[in-house]
């Protein structure tokens, strides 16, 4: 670019020269991430049709998305997967069989496995949360990836103070965000397979919504989004713990930082055959030497700067 400069200095004529500054002003342009969050302004289809055909076990492929932990650096898979949704015109929950996430990636799975809801009645059902009922879709997700996008962008300061973030601990701020968007929302209801990790007795456990599905009566299965999000997203020295029932849950990341993994092993268990298995993993964190070896990293340091 300078020798471009230098080249107009001498000669304000040179067409080469001029064009090339041209070219390098649109690329500089381009690149800003508002140009990013115009273009993904775009519709999307959703095709019933097109749906069951990708989710069926007619299928030629089994596509899993996995989505590290990592923060405020979520923006980084979110703005990702606005650019697929953007070259492919659907929805990344219609485009893949199964989406796992842990701790701000699960806040990304579940908000775009989850679907849309609206109230269609009110009852006098005691035993019907706030006497409300609800009907959810089955074919449209809450979030695009790049609505997502745009929730890390301006409304992360709610609730992540950037200069003293532990001064949240005792903060309903994040709770009260998730419930705004999720409700009363199931696993049960997600759109794709589900599978997000959380940390109880020191031991990982899995949400998924294989398991929700074939106990939805059970509510200690198939546990709501908000209490799956505040689980997997209760990071130590950030967030209290999060107790559902009598269990109580802290960050998935702390087992399942990348949850590719444990969302591998969930389709085996779901006799998926390995041939047909494709997994695209999404990471935010530092990059890890020997992922065939992760725990020579499960450290303290190696999580909080991760």
């Amino acid at each position: 670019m300078t020798c471009n400069t230098e080249a107009l200095n001498l000669d304000p004529g040179n067409i080469p020269a001029g064009k090339y500054r041209e070219l390098i002003k649109k690329l500089n342009v381009n690149n800003k991430i508002e140009h990013h969050i115009d273009r993904y302004k775009k519709e999307l289809t959703y095709k019933i049709d097109f749906l069951k055909n990708s989710h069926s076990d007619e299928s030629p492929s089994y596509k899993i998305l996995s989505i590290d932990g990592g923060g405020i650096r979520g923006i980084l898979p979110a703005l990702w997967l606005s650019e697929i949704e953007y070259r492919t015109h659907r929805p990344i929950s219609h485009l893949f069989n199964m989406i796992a996430g842990t701790s701000t990636g699960g806040g990304i799975a579940t908000g775009l496995s989850a679907p849309k809801f609206k109230p269609i009645s009110e009852t006098t059902d005691e035993h019907t949360e706030d006497h409300i009922e609800y009907e959810y879709s089955n074919l449209v997700p809450i979030f695009s990836a790049s609505e997502l996008f745009n929730i890390y962008k301006n409304e992360s300061n709610k609730f992540i103070s950037k200069s003293a973030p532990w001064l949240n601990v005792f903060s309903n701020a994040r709770k009260t965000m998730v419930e705004k968007y999720f409700g009363k929302t199931r696993l049960s209801h997600s759109l794709t397979e589900l599978v997000i990790p959380a940390t109880n007795d020191n031991c990982s456990h899995l949400f998924t919504r294989n398991d929700a599905c074939k106990n939805s009566m059970n509510n200690e299965v198939n546990n709501t989004f908000v209490d799956i999000l505040m689980a997997t997203t209760a990071t130590p020295t950030f967030y209290p713990p999060h107790k559902i029932s009598d269990k109580t849950f802290i960050d998935g990341g702390i087992y399942f930082n990348n949850p590719a993994s444990a969302a591998y092993d969930e389709a085996i268990r779901y006799n998926v055959p390995k041939e047909k298995i494709s997994v695209i993993s999404l990471g935010t964190g530092c990059y890890l030497p020997d992922p065939s070896n992760p725990d020579q990293y499960s450290n303290l340091l190696f999580w909080t700067q991760n």
